[in-house]
């Protein structure tokens, strides 16, 4: 459970970044905003994906199966990753930018009690 801070830190950093870009490009502000909001984005997923996959290693390497974890989590990461993006014109043409990254950025919010549930009960269920 020592990796979940930094996963927690950055499941609340991405909806910041998505909202600061989202609304920034659509009032048309000042270049530096949109650009610090991706940057809070690629900070949040760099807090999120690697202590991920440090904290799936620790929870199922006393079982042998942490590389098929890992195997696992990168397939379901590629499937995102390639089926998302599909997703995202029609997103921005009905929503337009603002709201298309708010709607990003409440989904990503519904992820955070996940977090808060592995950190009060993880070591309980990797008992179980």
């Amino acid at each position: 459970e020592d990796r979940l801070p930094l996963m927690l830190l950055g499941t609340i950093l991405l909806p910041t970044g998505l909202l600061l870009y989202g609304w920034s490009s659509h009032f048309h502000t000042h270049w530096i905003v949109p650009l610090l909001g991706t940057g809070i984005v690629g900070t949040s997923l760099i807090l999120t994906r690697l202590p991920t996959e440090n904290y799936l290693v620790d929870a199922f390497n006393p079982h042998g199966t942490s590389a098929s974890v890992l195997s696992a989590n990168a397939t379901l990461s590629a499937l995102f990753g390639a089926l998302f993006p599909l997703a995202g014109p029609s997103l921005y043409r009905a929503l337009g930018v603002g709201w298309g990254n708010s709607l990003l950025a409440f989904i990503s919010l519904g992820f955070l009690p996940l977090f808060m549930v592995l950190w009060v009960y993880g070591e309980r269920l990797r008992e179980e």
